[in-house]
């Protein structure tokens, strides 16, 4: 009964500290003005993610379970998963497509857990990064 017992205690602990958690994007809007991102993907089989954050709110992109945010998965990430990120603010429409762009968004700097990447959405972001269409 008591080795039971243990067992029991065992596949329980093995079982909650085997849990996982999904792999994000999180998108702020630093702005005062509502932002619309589109991510487009290399592979046109899946549809685009499109998000409307209002001003000064997030929102989330949930990718699955293997998404670990480390250096081998944010590179493919950025240059062999995504194509394009679109961004509206009002009527203004930019783009970004480059391996730059994207290196800016996808970066180790942005990543706040292993399973957590987070980009904000500023003037600067947008000045730095994103090609007016």
């Amino acid at each position: 009964m008591i080795y039971k017992g243990i067992f029991i205690l065992a596949l329980l602990i093995a079982t909650v500290m085997s849990c996982d958690v999904p792999g994000t994007i999180e998108i702020k809007n630093d702005l005062k003005q509502q932002a619309s991102v589109k991510i487009s993907y290399q592979d046109k089989f899946y549809k685009p993610y499109i998000l409307e954050i209002q001003p000064l709110k997030k929102a989330e992109i949930r990718l699955g379970f293997g998404a670990r945010w480390n250096e081998d998965y944010s590179n493919h990430y950025r240059n062999e998963v995504i194509d394009t990120i679109y961004l509206t603010l009002d009527k203004t429409e930019y783009y970004c497509e480059t391996e730059e762009c994207k290196a800016d968004l996808f970066s180790e700097a942005n990543r706040r857990t292993k399973k957590k990447l987070r980009i904000a959405i500023d003037t600067k972001l947008i000045d730095k990064s994103f090609t007016k269409m």
